[in-house]
């Protein structure tokens, strides 16, 4: 998982450019496929952002980290219910009712938790210090919007394999 540390601005946003075009990808004669390619285009977009989540927390020094567990629950949820929504709704889903309405909240929820934990964990790291909303609201937008972010945020990662080594 270290090599989501190493890879340049670059590589990351081919790859979630990739992603991006297989998840929007349609056979018009071969439904199995376009599913199958719609599946594994938001399979490595949400691995890459909870991979990242996962390495950064293992990097961080221990009085920044926060628990995980939650981070790792919300994107098992988001990944499942992403997938389901893909392959068996076809990509779009109408929720009538109340627990439709609740589904949704805890959608949003944890869709806001997925992208502000690796965010938090990172401005917490150049802080040195465990860090407020308002602090890492920048990450947390930069997360959000991808293809600009990456620029901003993979440099900042690969400065933070490089700590790592010259602290190992």
């Amino acid at each position: 998982m270290g090599i989501l540390l190493r890879l340049k601005h670059w590589q990351v946003f081919f790859l979630l450019f990739v992603a991006m075009g297989l998840s929007n990808f349609t056979f018009y004669n071969n439904e199995l496929l376009t599913q199958l390619l719609n599946s594994f285009g938001v399979l490595i977009y949400f691995f890459w952002n909870l991979g990242l989540g996962l390495v950064i927390s293992d990097v961080a020094p221990d009085n920044v980290v926060e628990k995980r567990s939650l981070f790792v629950i919300n994107a098992t949820v988001l990944l499942i219910s992403m997938l389901v929504v893909q392959v068996v709704f076809d990509g779009s889903v109408e929720s009538n009712g109340l627990l439709g309405f609740l589904w949704s909240v805890y959608s949003i929820y944890a869709i806001i938790q997925f992208f502000s934990y690796p965010a938090k964990i990172l401005k917490s790291i150049e802080l040195s210090k465990k860090t407020g909303f308002i602090n890492y609201l920048g990450y947390f937008v930069l997360f959000i919007f991808w293809p600009f972010g990456i620029w901003a945020i993979q440099p900042k990662l690969n400065n933070l394999q490089i700590t790592k080594s010259n602290n190992s």
